[in-house]
């Protein structure tokens, strides 16, 4: 059991069970995702996260930290340093709730700087990073269909590019050439297509 409660003494299972849990089905990984966000906000990742969605001038936020003695080279963080990247607008009321959120002496790291004062009347810098947005361009040519299939290419394309570019990019993530080529590919009618992008539309 992931999570304790003090009214639950044992657990007997019906039917034996081997390596963990099973795989959750999408009501339960919704169900658990909201009983995260709905807990009281903490200094953890999910807490703090949790913390800055409440507020109306941000529209996604992602939490990265390291808890170890080491640097961390993917991340670029060094021990006991969290980077909290915004989507949306950074303001006094934003670094306040971080301020009031994150656990003392973790350091905040961001390429945006804003002071708070602290009940000790001390002034505290709170670090974020502003999400940046980049044009992605995506070209499809070439395009062969299966004998005797008719299709409106252009728009079919264009929407299961969309559809698969909103459920994968993002805050934070990175673009995935294969997987916007297998967008086009999941298309059954398409038998050949060459993709390719390119954020400034000519490399």
């Amino acid at each position: 059991k992931a999570t304790g409660d003090e009214n639950i003494s044992t657990i007997t299972n019906v039917t034996p069970v081997e390596n963990g849990a099973d795989i959750e089905n999408d009501s339960d990984f919704r169900d658990r995702l909201i009983k995260i966000f709905a807990g009281n906000e903490s200094a953890s990742v999910n807490g703090i996260k949790r913390a800055m969605l409440t507020l109306t001038q941000v529209r996604d936020c992602k939490v990265l930290e390291n808890n170890t003695n080491i640097s961390d080279p993917i991340t670029g963080l060094e021990p006991g340093e969290i980077a909290v990247k915004i989507r949306g607008l950074i303001d006094d009321e934003v670094a306040e709730k971080l301020f009031n959120t994150r656990s003392a002496g973790i350091k905040t790291v961001g390429n945006i700087s804003l002071s708070v004062i602290s009940e000790s009347n001390q002034l505290i810098e709170e670090h974020l990073y502003s999400a940046t947005e980049k044009t992605l361009f995506v070209k499809v040519e070439d395009v062969q269909l299966y004998s005797g299939t008719s299709l409106d290419v252009e728009a079919v394309v264009k929407e299961q590019i969309m559809i698969n570019i909103s459920n994968t990019l993002l805050l934070g993530v990175k673009a995935n050439y294969e997987k916007i080529q297998a967008a086009v590919y999941s298309i059954d009618e398409i038998e050949e297509a060459k993709v390719t992008i390119s954020t400034d539309n000519m490399t």
